[in-house]
């Protein structure tokens, strides 16, 4: 799978149209639920950020550990060990000033390593890269949630 994600007729059809969809999507997002807000029309970084993203679930699709998307609620209290806080003008806010605040809004999800499900017998290729691999944690591994785990902070706003 790492071959064919590196091949140039891979990254030029299925990773670009999938890059696009995510682009268009957040653009989506962002005009129906904060219109004022910049997006990433006139960003030159939108591409390169939108293609990193689908390599790095490329990466996590074929890593041997399991992985999960933690967000965080907003109004929940900032918890270092693995949220960073940052201010409205997108600039981070120091531990000591950060202790007190709360989260308004999760802007990135913390990345949590774990143990792997185990694969079950007679399983296939697509089954396994696509079908087997989970990135949004279940009710229990919510409540289950070790934040020593995490390998990539939450980026939250705090007030």
């Amino acid at each position: 799978m790492k071959l064919r994600f590196e091949q140039e007729t891979f990254k030029d059809t299925k990773a670009r149209t999938r890059a696009t969809g995510l682009l268009e999507s957040l653009e989506y997002a962002i005009e129906r639920t904060w219109p004022a807000a910049q997006g990433f029309k006139d960003c030159d970084v939108s591409e390169d950020w939108a293609m990193d993203a689908v390599k790095l679930k490329q990466t996590l699709i074929i890593a041997p550990s399991d992985y999960r998307i933690h967000y965080c609620a907003p109004g929940t209290p900032l918890d270092g060990s693995w949220m960073v806080g940052e201010d409205a003008r997108g600039l981070r806010v120091q531990d000591e000033v950060a202790q007190s605040k709360r989260v308004a809004i999760c802007l990135f999800p913390a990345l949590a390593e774990q143990e792997p499900v185990p694969v079950p017998k007679h399983i296939v290729v697509r089954e396994i890269m696509v079908d087997h691999k989970e990135f949004f944690p279940t009710v229990a591994e919510i409540h289950a949630f070790d934040p020593k785990k995490v390998v990539a902070k939450a980026v939250v706003l705090v007030v």
